[in-house]
């Protein structure tokens, strides 16, 4: 009897664990490790924080020409050192990094003002247009950033992510390789432009 408790013991844990491990890879995208879509939720639902805060929404330039020359295990590899440049911009605990699925990703800052989200948005440009060396390849990239100032107690936040998406598109639009800051109060379209990375540089 008291075998047959112990394994069951052991078998209920097993699961517990199991689905611990389930649990937390649904957060988590299978190409980068970093957290996906439903992270993004997760993080919307459990942070809290007064202080002000930059959404960065990122969209790698032509990332299908390049899955299309080289192929998509290039692109899974190239995505997977594009993570890699991305978590070396501000220290771990100042931001969290998501990727959305296929070339977009959203960096939030917290505790960051204009000028901070500015100077991230620059090194993030430097980094990502550095040259890679990916299966063989010899790739180049280039990035465009829409940015959204907000607070982690601003009720839409879908909306703010919206937001700094449509400023993205507008960097795209314009350019790409840069960055747009929107500006709440006076359109629905960013009205702050920077140009490419060479003019980003300070």
């Amino acid at each position: 009897m008291v075998i047959i408790i112990t394994v069951l013991i052991i078998i209920m844990r097993a699961m517990l664990v199991e689905r611990a491990v389930l649990k937390k890879l649904a957060f988590r995208d299978g190409i980068t490790g970093l957290y996906n879509r439903h992270g993004l939720e997760q993080f919307w639902k459990t942070y809290r924080s007064k202080k002000s805060m930059a959404i960065l929404y990122l969209d790698l330039d032509h990332f299908k020409e390049i899955n299309d020359r080289f192929g998509h295990h290039v692109g899974d590899a190239l995505l997977r050192e594009v993570s890699v440049r991305l978590q070396q911009v501000e220290s771990k605990k100042s931001r969290e990094l998501f990727r959305l699925g296929g070339d977009e990703f959203v960096m939030i800052l917290k505790n960051c003002d204009p000028i901070m989200a500015k100077r991230a948005a620059t090194q993030i440009l430097d980094k990502l247009t550095t040259p890679y060396a990916v299966e063989g390849y010899h790739v180049l990239i280039t990035v465009s950033i829409g940015i959204r100032m907000c607070t982690a107690r601003n009720a839409e936040h879908d909306m703010l992510v919206k937001e700094a998406d449509a400023a993205m598109y507008v960097a795209k639009k314009q350019g790409k390789n840069g960055f747009f800051v929107f500006r709440e109060g006076r359109s629905k379209l960013p009205k702050e432009k920077y140009g490419n990375v060479n003019q980003a540089k300070p």
